[in-house]
């Protein structure tokens, strides 16, 4: 019944293992191999399209903090709070800033 196999099976079957075996570690290096390239290509496409700002002392940002305050409706907060102004830059990312005069400094990233 049926078709008759394409091949004829191994009667080792140590053979058969060792050559299995031997064929997957190929394919996963093969595997690992695209997922790298497809990776830079992504990467190098969202780098593409990113715009880098960098604040100074000095500046007024909008600080985005995304909590949700009780008892009022996601729709009607707004995320973004009012002007701070940059006190100093720690890194690219991390920044100290103060929300008014008589606030205390924070740093934020």
């Amino acid at each position: 019944m049926g078709r008759p196999p394409r091949k004829e099976l191994p009667t080792d079957t140590s053979s058969y293992v060792k050559h299995l075996q031997e064929k997957l570690a190929e394919e996963h290096h093969q595997v690992r191999k695209s997922q790298r390239f497809s990776c830079e290509v992504m990467k190098s496409s969202y780098d593409a399209k990113t715009n880098e700002v960098n604040f100074q002392a000095g500046h007024n940002v909008w600080f985005y903090n995304p909590q949700r305050k009780k008892g009022q409706s996601p729709k009607l907060q707004s995320p973004w709070n009012r002007p701070y102004t940059v006190l100093d830059c720690l890194s690219d990312i991390t920044y100290q800033i103060r929300g008014g005069r008589k606030s205390r400094p924070r740093w934020y990233m």
